[in-house]
């Protein structure tokens, strides 16, 4: 199921403000940036992985936040770490709540997409 959750967070790649998807087996790790062409992080003043973990929860999904990956202050990323029992059906859902709670960040922090 690593496979198949690595193939559709792919398609995450193609929203505003991601700027990797990386990971192995069922661990993945999802980046946010500010400009996808430079890889530029937010600035941390946004909050931007604060925010998105609350929007996820509102969305039904809990993820796990990490910041500073980048120079020890900037950066923002969250973690996903579905059990390894999950579902094909699941892993959909997952993708559907993550795009749901990503537009509600966005929006939140008023970054433009």
């Amino acid at each position: 199921m690593g496979v198949v959750l690595h193939k559709k967070l792919a398609a995450l790649l193609d929203l505003p403000s991601i700027g990797d998807v990386r990971g192995l087996g069922l661990l993945a790790g999802i980046e946010f940036v500010a400009d996808k062409k430079t890889k530029a992080p937010f600035p941390r003043s946004l909050k931007f992985a604060e925010t998105f973990v609350a929007k996820a929860q509102d969305a039904g999904l809990i993820v796990w936040p990490n910041i500073g990956h980048v120079d020890g202050d900037n950066g923002d990323l969250v973690m996903l770490a579905p059990p390894f029992i999950i579902s094909e059906k699941e892993i959909d859902e997952i993708v559907s709540r993550f795009k749901t709670a990503h537009a509600a960040a966005l929006e939140a922090c008023h970054v433009p997409r």
